[in-house]
């Protein structure tokens, strides 16, 4: 048994993790919450078609007590539930998560369709994560309102922790349709 496990790093990349329930995430819901949570340190779950509804095995690895510092959800459909339709549940509930987990450094979610609405999500998740230095959602779908809601949280990333200035240093929207008045 692995119960003292030291993997530090888990690439679980290019898999079809795809279910909503039952033995096919149940197995990969109790991996994360017993190896990830407590002993690793970055998480690369890329192009393994992660939706809304499967989201929540790899949220077990994360939150309250969590190690990781580094979330790679890149090239996934978090903005999607299993039926392709947009939804906001899968950043909720990631998000939900990641801003529970005290040492999250770098969270990437290029190419996840995530829509203005999703970004809601996001901007309310890393309001506060003092400990954030990248956050990467380049080919994602925020247009003006996304923006809107990110920047009140992106100024407040530059806040003072255990009297050391913190914050984002590495922030990419490229291939978003922005617009000129997501820039204001």
């Amino acid at each position: 048994m692995l119960q003292k496990s030291n993997i530090r790093r888990l690439d679980i990349s290019d898999n079809a993790i795809t279910g909503t329930s039952g033995t096919r995430l149940s197995g990969l819901k109790y991996f994360f919450r017993t190896y990830v949570h407590k002993n690793c340190e970055a998480i690369k779950v890329r192009m393994s078609n992660i939706h809304a509804g499967s989201i929540g095995a790899v949220c077990e690895g994360l939150g309250h007590g969590s190690e990781v510092e580094h979330c790679d959800m890149s090239d996934n459909r978090i903005g999607l539930a299993a039926s392709n339709i947009h939804t906001h549940t899968g950043v909720e509930m990631l998000f939900h998560e990641l801003s529970c987990t005290e040492r999250i450094r770098v969270i990437k979610l290029a190419r996840n369709s995530l829509r203005d609405e999703e970004f809601e999500y996001v901007a309310k998740g890393i309001n506060g994560m003092a400990s954030l230095e990248e956050l990467d959602l380049h080919g994602n779908y925020c247009h003006d309102v996304g923006m809107g809601y990110l920047k009140t949280s992106l100024l407040s990333l530059g806040a003072c922790a255990h009297g050391e200035l913190h914050g984002l240093k590495d922030l990419n929207l490229s291939q978003n349709p922005i617009g000129d008045t997501g820039m204001d």
